[in-house]
């Protein structure tokens, strides 16, 4: 019994974490030259995210001695 339990969340786990990295991965193609990101889904999640925290940040990265 426990064991099956242990399987099935281990299984739904599994499938959620790809679901999610599939939804952050960029929309592209790959030819001899290597991959190229399509730049038409300017609304992407990693983008938006990107949006919020730069409007919501108290001070800037350089302003924190930070290096990128």
């Amino acid at each position: 019994m426990f064991l099956s339990i242990g399987l099935v969340a281990v299984g739904c786990g599994s499938l959620i974490l790809i679901l999610r990295s599939l939804h952050k991965a960029p929309e592209g193609f790959e030819d001899e030259d290597g991959f190229h990101v399509v730049q038409s889904r300017a609304d992407s999640a990693a983008v938006l995210r990107r949006k919020v925290a730069n409007r919501h940040s108290s001070g800037s990265l350089k302003e924190a001695g930070a290096h990128l």
